[in-house]
């Protein structure tokens, strides 16, 4: 009489306790008994862009993704909130203000708004500390790396202001200066040996002489 191999006995006993796991259903109860007690953390939620224009995070909502009852079903005890700042900031650089818009939002229009249910973070502990309090720490993250218009200045005033992280790109370089320095670099490399002859006459044109006014107010030039 032949003896099943104990492989394919270990694989026989596997095959039937993967089948077994994959019909069981996990109840409710059950999820909530993992879920309850952890300190759940999200680390990216866009809501800031319908509150910086007036949007009342603290009521119920049939549109979008988050409003404060959701985050109280879901048991978050901590949000970060994007700054987020479209590339298109970079023009004029308004990536700064933009930026201190986003900033504004997250303090005044979330957390101030809502100060029973959240609370400014700017550590870990700050994060504990609101979880054992029942509050939803909130914390600021700046999505784009532009934001900073190039400037580590910049950068000291935003983390001053609470902001705890920055992603270096979103959809653009965060070197927005040196980018547009490059392109009429270009643009310069392409034009000049055609617009040579005319940009002299035009500096002649301007050039107001010794002793006299130019265009910079009075000021000699």
């Amino acid at each position: 009489m032949l003896l099943p191999r104990p492989a394919t006995v270990l694989c026989t006993v596997a095959a039937i306790l993967t089948a077994t796991a994959q019909t069981r259903k996990v109840t409710d109860a059950e999820v909530q008994r993992v879920h309850k007690p952890m300190l759940i953390i999200d680390t990216h939620n866009d809501v800031t862009s319908k509150t910086v224009t007036g949007f009342d995070i603290g009521k119920p909502s049939a549109t979008g993704h988050t409003d404060l009852p959701r985050l109280r079903a879901g048991n978050v005890g901590a949000q970060f909130f994007a700054a987020y700042v479209a590339a298109s900031y970079v023009n004029g650089n308004n990536s700064a203000h933009r930026t201190l818009d986003m900033i504004d939002t997250i303090r005044h229009d979330i957390v101030e708004r809502c100060p029973n249910d959240f609370v400014l973070a700017l550590t870990a502990a700050d994060i504990e500390r609101a979880h054992r309090r029942g509050k939803i720490a909130a914390l600021i993250g700046i999505e784009g790396g532009h934001a900073i218009e190039d400037n580590l200045r910049f950068l000291r005033d935003y983390y001053a202001l609470g902001v705890r992280y920055m992603t270096l790109t979103h959809t653009d370089t965060n070197g927005g200066r040196a980018r547009r320095q490059r392109r009429a670099d270009l643009r310069v490399a392409f034009f000049l040996p055609r617009a040579r002859g005319r940009a002299a006459q035009h500096d002649r044109r301007d050039d107001p002489g010794p002793g006299k006014e130019g265009r910079c107010g009075g000021h000699q030039l």
